[in-house]
């Protein structure tokens, strides 16, 4: 985690060691060949969600107080969820980008880095000690940012609340629903300005699906020419090692034109 790891032993911050992971993060589900997979602790047996699943995953069951994580398609928020525990997707730019060989390359700017924690005050301290400005960072902050830990003082009145009931057409769960139009009600009922936004996004599902597969494929090919330069050559007999679902993601990827790449961030721009 580059900077922002390093930025955290700064503070103090102990390492325990390195949690579970999907391959790559390409799945929202954490499993792998290396260790297999993580369950939540309040459910042995059912997932911790992913791509960041070891780390919420450690958090929740008292492993430790703070883990890390980076999300682009939900890869803190569905961990967290799963687990029990705290993760937050900082605007893109709050916390450094920091990713070398290629900054401006891991789905930038889809993918943030931020915290998984037991406690809201726990996040807010990572994203403050993270979330300065850096000078190898080519999307900012260009200047120090206010610390967020105003955020746990007062009510919240005057603050505005979106939520969507639906998404892309899908509807959740009864439970969840209901889950969620409770935490609505709490946030209306501390003084926040609640709208129902509808369905949010005028995409239909699978056309987000296949937008953002199609992104991913690219990163999933460059991923792959990258660990070459480690050694691992996907074009040999080491391909075996990979799970077939990230393979599939590569070789479409590796026959993607640019065009058609770029044909895909115009429909996300529309």
């Amino acid at each position: 985690y580059y900077e922002e790891g390093q930025r955290l032993l700064d503070a103090g911050a102990i390492v325990v060691g390195k949690t579970n992971t999907s391959e790559f993060g390409h799945k929202n589900t954490t499993d792998n060949f290396v260790v297999g997979p993580t369950s939540t602790p309040f459910s042995i047996g059912h997932n911790a969600g992913g791509s960041s699943g070891g780390s919420a995953a450690a958090a929740a069951a008292g492993m430790v107080s703070i883990g890390l994580g980076s999300d682009g398609g939900g890869s803190i928020r569905v961990p967290a969820a799963a687990c029990g525990v705290y993760g937050f997707k900082a605007t893109f730019g709050r916390i450094p980008w920091t990713n070398r060989p290629n900054a401006l390359g891991t789905l930038a700017p889809f993918t943030h880095k931020g915290p998984i924690a037991r406690t809201v005050a726990d996040a807010i301290a990572m994203v403050d000690v993270m979330g300065q400005p850096l000078s190898t960072d080519p999307f900012g902050p260009a200047a120090p940012h206010e610390s967020l830990a105003k955020a746990l003082q007062g009510n919240l009145k005057g603050l505005r609340v979106a939520f969507a009931s639906t998404l892309c057409e899908l509807v959740p769960s009864p439970e969840v629903d209901a889950l969620v139009r409770t935490a609505v009600a709490a946030f209306a009922a501390e003084g926040a300005e609640v709208s129902d936004i509808g369905s949010a996004i005028p995409y239909h599902y699978t056309d987000i699906e296949r937008i953002w597969s199609g992104l991913y494929d690219v990163f999933a090919a460059d991923t792959a020419r990258g660990l070459k330069g480690l050694g691992f050559d996907i074009d040999s007999e080491q391909r075996e090692l990979l799970s077939p679902s990230f393979l599939v993601q590569v070789d479409r990827g590796m026959k993607m034109s640019a065009i058609a790449y770029q044909g895909y961030n115009h429909e996300r721009t529309g």
